[in-house]
């Protein structure tokens, strides 16, 4: 088995895409980062009863009308 030339002309056919690909995940990776920072940032608080609560008080209060 001998050895066997580097074909130049496909490899500069695909050697764009090739870079999109790559600057695509790496993108990708940089976007997740900052998101993921986010939401290690993040301060949550579930207020849903609250919300809940003063929705219902306000629907008590027109159908009284």
């Amino acid at each position: 088995m001998g050895r066997k030339n580097a074909d130049s002309a496909a490899w500069l056919a695909q050697r764009e895409t090739q870079r999109t690909q790559l600057r695509q995940a790496a993108q990708q990776a940089r976007i997740q980062q900052f998101i993921d920072g986010l939401r290690a940032k993040a301060k949550i608080v579930d207020r849903r009863k609250e919300i809940y609560k003063s929705q219902g008080s306000a629907d008590a209060t027109n159908i009284g009308l």
